[in-house]
């Protein structure tokens, strides 16, 4: 029969039935479909049973995708995961193995001077504020100041974030040690710190600054005594909030009124001979902390007008500090040591968290007056660097209190040199390699690390002469430094390559997994995409089709046509993605000097939820606006539609729209979960993959960037996702209001059911 002659009801039947047709042709099995209308009906109704299966799994590779991109946000920002577990660190902070070779008090490093560090945090200071800033550049060149201080640029801790490097600031132990690595779930430090480390030998502490402080520090300051903080509320103190962050100037005033507090505090002190006396600030470590120009950087940019009106107000407090205490000093004979630092600086845009040079130095500028700190000589051994682990080392010797027992870092040579007398250099430094070889072993018994511990067996044995030299000394801390370092190495290898492995079995369980599941439960034939000579995995498909190459190849054609659609699909979602999140978040909405794909890309939490916001909200849009474009012009452009017509078929078959979006929604959503499998399985070296079980606890900035990257990665591929479900559902939903099921089971009793009318039909086409 020709197409001129061709009955009206048959265009009729074609739009009727031609999607669930096409559907048919893609699980064809036997060359006689046209003949067994029954079979047909059980097949189509099995397979609409099993479709349901492939919602259930959509929704929990989802599911799994959220929790996988929820424990990677925990890797990233929260908690604390220490390298040392409880025992051992009992062990090293035990007191009274340090006393063995200590003592239990503190050097007498003068016998008529006592001596005191206040030691000032400005959060986010820049190292190159020291020049920029016309108040703290007049400070530092100041007659008075210039010759009794010393400026040093210092090293600060990867990943740049407050609280980790807070902890490294007081403990000198690192972020790849101590194990914080964001400002979230705070929690008391378990390692030791300078604040332990001098009420050990009878000396008292304290602070003024963020309520922060006196959680992390929890019983690390003297009771009853030390703890000056204020509620980190901003609104408490009347502070402005803005996009990117707030202003923290009043919080910093309130900080400094508690300073100034504890500066005229008065104690009653009982004297050997039982004499009482009044001293006016009784403390021997005095930590103040600010935070505006952090907040203000946030907001603002460093170099903002507001910034550097916060960081002259910063620069006012030290100096009024400096002048109170100085005078307290000439009155009590005590000498004390003013250091100011940071934790961090700041990009020009706002922001930290990442390795950019800006970010990872920062000032150190130590004043005593009259002590001519500046000219000084270094008698010492002099290193090239600094870092801020040495600061928190180097206040323990300044004060003549063992050093943290966690400690990592070096005494800052010049320093020691110029304000200790050189009579308790070698105790100091003994006790430093004392700590470094405890540390040491406890590392590598820890870790299993037996091969490193047998290869440095000389550098770790316990009778090492206590009347060695500085040089020798200093030489074997240097040595077990770097051991620690090696140590680490090790440790990060054997993680990452168990992690390989054991995703890597996981992973290609799952594609199987997804393979099988999409295959068995929708219309998608995964053996048409094969060849159709030379495989074998291809003949359950073309065994059967023997007799009928035209309806071989026609069902080839389609399941190919659309999954490299879904192909061409997938890679123009991850080109606009990315196009969104390089050129539109990081050029227009939050403009960088140098791009950097790592934390420093949010400034702050409004910046998150607007990138996740914007990812969700067009990342939806946009894999829904593809799938329809492909599928219009699938049916637009003339020949793609002849290409796929079915005439070399049957006359009565044509490609429907409802069976393009069919399979091209499939088929994307196989490739998408595919992707996010893929990925996964890609990053899962050194990265979490299931929450606690493979996570890798020692940060590098190599870790931590790309635990970033996958975590941004991770939230790009979730609105997909949730598109195609939704999707997938209206298309189901379509197809079963267009062929209901109580239909399927009419061929037993009546003959006129609609698959019996399409077989007929072809038939009689024929």
């Amino acid at each position: 029969m020709t197409k001129g002659n061709e009955p009206k009801n048959n265009s009729t039947s074609r739009m009727q039935y031609d999607g669930s047709t096409i559907m048919l042709l893609a699980l064809m099995n036997n060359t006689d479909w046209r003949r067994r209308p029954s079979a047909i009906e059980s097949m189509i109704l099995d397979r609409y049973k099993k479709q349901r299966h492939t919602l259930y799994v959509t929704f929990l590779l989802f599911f799994m995708l959220f929790v996988y991109g929820m424990s990677e946000r925990h890797a990233i920002t929260s908690g604390s995961d220490p390298n040392l577990n409880i025992d051992f660190l009992n062990a090293l902070n035990d007191r009274n193995t340090t006393q063995t070779y200590f003592g239990a008090q503190s050097l007498n490093l003068n016998d008529k001077i006592r001596t005191r560090v206040v030691y000032f945090i400005l959060d986010g200071l820049r190292f190159d504020a020291i020049q920029t800033n016309p108040s703290l550049k007049a400070l530092l060149t100041s007659t008075w100041f210039a010759s009794d201080s010393l400026l040093l640029k210092m090293s600060t801790q990867f990943p740049t974030v407050s609280v980790p490097n807070w902890q490294s600031l007081i403990t000198g132990a690192r972020p790849s040690l101590h194990g914080r690595v964001g400002n979230d779930d705070l929690t008391p430090y378990t390692f030791d710190s300078i604040f332990t480390s001098v009420m050990s030998v009878g000396m008292k502490n304290g602070l003024s600054g963020d309520g922060w402080w006196s959680i992390l520090l929890n019983g690390h300051l003297t009771p009853f005594y030390g703890d000056g903080t204020s509620p980190t509320l901003t609104h408490n103190f009347g502070d402005a909030f803005y996009t990117h962050g707030h202003s923290d100037r009043n919080k910093d005033i309130a900080y400094n009124q508690r300073f100034h507090a504890a500066i005229n505090s008065q104690t009653v002190v009982r004297r050997s001979n039982g004499s009482m006396d009044i001293i006016q600030f009784d403390y021997d470590l005095f930590l103040s902390y600010y935070g505006d120009i952090d907040g203000e950087s946030h907001s603002f940019g460093p170099q903002s007008s507001q910034t550097q009106s916060a960081i002259d107000d910063k620069v006012m407090f030290v100096r009024e500090g400096i002048n109170a205490i100085t005078t307290l000093d000439a009155m009590t004979q005590t000498r004390t040591v003013f250091i100011i630092t940071s934790d961090h600086g700041h990009v020009n845009a706002g922001g930290h968290g990442g390795d950019a040079h800006v970010l990872m130095t920062v000032p150190l500028i130590v004043y005593v007056k009259d002590s001519q700190l500046a000219s000084a000589k270094n008698l010492l051994p002099v290193y090239s660097t600094f870092d801020t682990v040495d600061i928190a080392t180097t206040i323990a010797g300044l004060l003549g209190a063992p050093v943290p027992r966690q400690s990592e870092g070096t005494f800052i040579s010049p320093l020691i040199s110029a304000l200790v007398p050189a009579s308790k250099w070698h105790h100091l430094y003994f006790d430093l390699f004392k700590q470094k070889q405890s540390l040491v072993k406890a590392l590598l018994k820890q870790w299993n690390q037996s091969s490193l511990e047998s290869q440095y067996h000389s550098l770790l044995a316990d009778a090492m002469e206590k009347n060695i030299n500085i040089t020798v000394l200093n030489n074997n801390i240097n040595a077990l430094s770097t051991l620690i370092e090696v140590s680490k190495t090790h440790r990060i290898t054997h993680i990452m390559m168990r992690n390989f492995l054991f995703g890597l079995v996981i992973g290609i369980f799952g594609i199987l997994a997804l393979c099988i599941v999409f295959h068995r439960s929708t219309f998608l034939n995964f053996y048409a995409l094969l060849p159709l000579r030379g495989l074998l995995l291809n003949r359950r498909f073309t065994k059967n089709m023997a007799e009928d190459k035209s309806v071989s190849t026609y069902v080839q054609r389609v399941h190919r046509t659309f999954f490299i659609f879904a192909l061409v699909i997938i890679g123009l979602w991850w080109l606009l993605m990315m196009i969104l999140l390089l050129v539109i978040f990081a050029n227009i909405y939050r403009p960088t000097d140098e791009w950097r794909w790592q934390l420093t890309l949010f400034n702050s939490a409004h910046d998150a939820y607007v990138l996740i916001v914007g990812i969700c909200v067009f990342g939806s849009f946009l894999v829904t606006v593809l799938i329809a474009l492909t599928v219009w012009l699938v049916f637009s452009l003339k020949n793609m539609t002849i290409w796929l017509s079915s005439k070399q078929v049957t006359k009565s078959l044509v490609l429907s729209p409802t069976a393009s979006l069919y399979y091209l929604s499939l088929y994307v959503t196989f490739l998408f979960t595919m992707n996010a499998i893929l990925f996964h399985l890609s990053q899962s070296f050194h990265c979490l993959w299931l929450p606690f079980i493979r996570r890798v606890t020692i940060i590098t900035p190599m870790t931590l960037n790309l635990r970033f990257q996958a975590l941004t990665i991770s939230f790009m591929m979730m609105p997909p996702m949730l598109s195609l479900m939704a999707i997938n559902i209206l298309i189901r939903n379509h197809l079963f209001r267009q062929f209901p099921i109580p239909q399927f089971h009419e061929h037993k009793e009546c003959q006129t059911t609609r698959f019996h009318i399409l077989a007929n039909q072809c038939e009689h086409d024929e």
